[in-house]
């Protein structure tokens, strides 16, 4: 949601494509590791792994038990691979292989945990298709890959984050809410936000949500052990 709403990190996005033609760059640079597909039982582990990720954002264990039971994430079918190197791990989020023009494609959208391990799994798995690792702002495996030859394809401009439009989101979402509303009430229905009070109103009544925490879960449900607060209705 959020970065369809224009949401993004500061510092830029850049994609790396390695496969079995550009693969041989890596070899000297990486070293034979433990790669498996996770599953539901490795939640846990994968939450630990992001977790020392520097930067991040708060998510809980449950992210991942949902990822893992589907095996679908951001619009697209895709799995957590596993890196383990004795005590070290890391993980890679990526789509599951597609065939397109005759040859095979993977899109590396997510990685934590050590870049040496990240690197090394990227290694292996380019060896059976290509791979499109995209690499936020100057993450080192972004430097790594620059290393060894592999080209850098800046897709998004370094910037400033962009803030969640409460009110246009909420425009954008009326034939949803159309589709499922009366229509007396959608016909009326507006939004407007200050100082993180967030309002939708009609003319039979009104919602208002103080704290963008309290926005955020009562759009998209709270966290486990987690409950919305400071949301007031009139009808």
């Amino acid at each position: 949601m959020y970065r369809r709403a224009g949401a993004r990190p500061v510092g830029g996005r850049s994609e790396f494509v390695v496969n079995p033609e550009n693969v041989g760059k890596l070899r000297p640079k990486v070293d034979v590791v433990s790669i498996r597909t996770a599953n539901l039982s490795d939640a846990e582990l994968l939450a630990e792994i992001y977790d020392r990720e520097p930067i991040r954002f708060i998510r809980p264990p449950s992210d991942y038990e949902i990822v893992l039971k589907y095996r679908h994430c951001v619009g697209q079918e895709c799995e957590f691979i596993l890196v383990r190197d004795g005590t070290a791990s890391a993980y890679l989020l990526a789509t599951t292989p597609q065939a397109s023009d005759g040859k095979t494609l993977r899109t590396v959208f997510e990685y934590a945990g050590d870049r040496q391990l990240v690197l090394s799994a990227i290694w292996n798995l380019a060896h059976e298709t290509e791979l499109r690792v995209k690499v936020e702002g100057d993450d080192v495996l972004g430097r790594m890959l620059k290393e060894v030859g592999i080209e850098r394809i800046l897709t998004k401009k370094p910037g400033t984050i962009a803030v969640l439009d409460f009110a246009k989101t909420m425009r954008k979402l009326l034939p949803f809410f159309a589709s499922r509303l009366p229509s007396r009430l959608t016909e009326s229905l507006d939004f407007a936000f200050g100082n993180e009070r967030y309002v939708a109103w009609c003319k039979d009544g009104t919602m208002e949500i103080d704290g963008v925490t309290n926005m955020v879960w009562t759009l998209l449900g709270s966290p486990p052990n987690e409950t919305v607060t400071n949301v007031r209705v009139s009808s």
